[in-house]
């Protein structure tokens, strides 16, 4: 998980919140967030050990920029993953969730009638009977032109909100999360939104599944195995010609040569510390069993 605080400050029980709604109707799991430090295991490949305390799991306080571990201790020694990914379960939640969204909208859409008569008969009284748009007097009804359930939406948000760059918390009070640069509009936002008196059950479900997915789709992941898969860092060290380093088969006149650009890239440099390290190991192995070969000789010279 990652996330930008220049965009959104995060807390710890930010992060909590988010994880319960990323959990879905399941009980969330107790965890811990623990500083970190990442040690290489291999090219393009790292591995993280707690280095600190956990951090206070309801701390209001912005979290350090670092890494941070999940773990299900505070002390850092039971690593884990949050049981994020159950489809099946997700997707029986999401219907059952439209199925009472449904339901509420019905509700909502009877709200876009005029609830007293006598507010209908202002409006014609102040029209004189007539429509607004053709002055027609025949057929006229009475209607909403912006229903008040939804008079609270614009169409600034639209495109940011249907791009997943923008959301809104309705478990914290509304806030507004922004997940992406905006520029200059981002002055313009307010820290939260305000729900319109008439705000529906259904709308505040719509809200949290947008958000939980956004979360899902925006959040989740990034680690370094995802821009460098297994397959292309094989692909490359086999173009380099060191796809054999630390097998036996290894042969130096194979391995492109220093000046190749390519082992000025991120890949190239990983790999190249991975082949030094590589003839470091054999070169100690191959020491370590030349030694015990003179061992063994002397042994035999001296037994005969």
């Amino acid at each position: 998980m990652s996330f930008n605080q220049k965009l959104t400050p995060v807390t710890s029980a930010t992060i909590r919140r988010w994880m319960i709604l990323l959990l879905g109707d399941r009980d969330s799991e107790e965890f811990f967030l623990c500083p970190v430090s990442l040690s290489s295991v291999g090219i393009m490949a790292y591995a993280m050990v707690a280095c600190g305390p956990a951090l206070d799991p309801d701390s209001s306080q912005r979290i350090p920029p670092g890494n941070y571990g999940y773990y299900r201790d505070r002390e850092g020694r039971h690593t884990g993953h949050p049981p994020l990914v159950n489809s099946p379960y997700r997707l029986a939640t999401i219907e059952l969730r439209l199925v009472q969204m449904e339901r509420d909208l019905i509700e909502d859409f009877k709200r876009h009638q005029f609830p007293l008569a006598t507010e209908a008969g202002k409006v014609s009284a102040r029209d004189l009977g007539s429509c607004r748009f053709s002055g027609d007097r025949e057929n006229t009804v009475v209607a909403w032109i912006i229903p008040p359930s939804i008079s609270w939406e614009t169409v600034d948000f639209a495109e940011r909100f249907d791009w997943d760059q923008t959301e809104f918390t309705v478990d914290d009070s509304y806030r507004i999360l922004v997940l992406r640069k905006m520029g200059n509009d981002q002055t313009l936002l307010p820290s939260h939104l305000t729900p319109h008196p008439q705000q529906t059950t259904a709308a505040d479900n719509y809200l949290r599944l947008h958000c939980r997915y956004t979360l899902n789709l925006m959040l989740l992941g990034g680690d370094i195995g995802e821009d460098y898969p297994n397959s292309d860092i094989l692909k490359a060290m086999e173009r380099l010609g060191v796809d054999h380093v630390g097998y036996g088969e290894y042969d130096p006149s194979e391995m492109a040569p220093f000046t190749d650009p390519r082992w000025e890239t991120d890949l190239g440099k990983a790999i190249m510390a991975n082949v030094m390290q590589q003839r470091m190991v054999m070169s100690l192995y191959e020491s370590g069993r030349g030694y015990q070969s003179e061992e063994d000789s002397e042994g035999d010279g001296s037994a005969s």
